[in-house]
């Protein structure tokens, strides 16, 4: 997962440096929303990942991140972090 994100990010980058080159800068500023996406699917891969080694082979651990997932609530501190980051507050959806 966090792989695919990276190979996302980088072909996001290769466009934003082509748009500069090329002096396209309207199309640099559409790819500024991507960047700040992409910003955020990283920092969730990697949240999946850390606990994903962290429950390790522990069934109840993975039960519980299984629920957490289905329900919502395990990415929850790492959508309020960027929303805090992007000016947001924490009060509209991320």
């Amino acid at each position: 997962m966090l792989v695919m994100e990276k190979a996302v990010t980088a072909s996001i980058n290769r466009l934003y440096t082509l748009a500069e080159a090329d002096g396209e800068r309207s199309a640099s500023a559409m790819l500024d929303w991507f960047v700040e996406e992409q910003i955020q699917e990283e920092a969730e891969a990697r949240f999946v990942l850390q606990r994903l080694r962290l429950a390790g082979d522990n069934s109840a651990a993975l039960l519980l991140l299984d629920q957490q997932f289905l329900d919502g609530t395990a990415l929850a501190s790492v959508k309020r972090a960027a929303s805090r980051y992007r000016g947001g507050g924490g009060g509209g959806a991320a």
